[in-house]
């Protein structure tokens, strides 16, 4: 009982669930399968069948594509509160990207049979997802323009800045972000790894961000958000 009630507490604070009455929350806690999964773990590839919809609970996951070269193309990551996967679930096509754990998470997983239960019982479900696809369309819009106006140094400060918004407080100030290969930045922001170290260099050398361990710590969000102004 004890984890049902938790399990609830949970998705009352995600948006796409947040209006649900009593019984329509119950009737969700029933259908979802709750799993922990390394990270790492690929949760669907490209292509795939779309079978199910996920909820992650606790940490974070990556949606990318591979090009015809066999180039990953980082597309969004995905935290705490956030749904992918129902895309495939209303068109009933392939999974367009892969979905692939960047850290341990708790995920909640919901088959398409069930989703379509969940809507037919609550009808404000569908208008959630509604609502959700089109600010992810926005999004994606805006990024789109901000990547054709932006230089290396803004894509990378806007990357560094979102990155942040997922991240968690700095032992020593700041904001920690996951820890992330140059390259795996310089493919997610459509430049070389070599003009990425670049820029990093010089945040650093402003003490705009900072190194603790292996990991890349934020120290002034507004000096980021400079770098993002067209």
């Amino acid at each position: 009982m004890a984890m049902t009630t938790d399990l609830r507490a949970h998705l009352r604070q995600i948006p796409l669930f947040s209006n649900l009455d009593e019984d329509a929350l119950q009737l969700l806690v029933d259908r979802c399968q709750r799993r922990r999964v390394s990270a790492k773990t690929v949760l669907f590839h490209e292509g795939d069948p779309g079978l199910t919809l996920y909820v992650i609970i606790t940490g974070v996951v990556n949606i990318e594509r591979a090009t015809a070269t066999g180039e990953t193309v980082h597309i969004a990551k995905r935290g705490p509160g956030d749904h992918f996967g129902e895309f495939s679930l209303v068109d009933e096509k392939p999974r367009s990207a892969s979905a692939v754990t960047d850290s341990a998470c708790e995920i909640l997983v919901l088959h398409r049979q069930e989703f379509i239960r969940c809507i037919e019982t609550e009808p404000s479900l569908a208008f959630n997802i509604i609502k959700s696809l089109v600010i992810r369309l926005r999004e994606a819009a805006d990024r789109t323009v901000s990547y054709r106006t932006l230089d290396v140094m803004g894509r990378l400060a806007s990357f560094l800045l979102e990155a942040a918004a997922a991240g968690k407080p700095g032992q020593s100030g700041g904001t920690e972000i996951v820890r992330i290969t140059e390259q795996e930045i310089a493919d997610r922001i459509g430049a070389t790894r070599e003009s990425v170290n670049r820029k990093l260099a010089y945040l650093k050398s402003a003490g705009i961000i900072k190194r603790d361990g292996r990991r890349l710590v934020v120290v002034s969000l507004d000096s980021l958000r400079n770098f993002c102004i067209t």
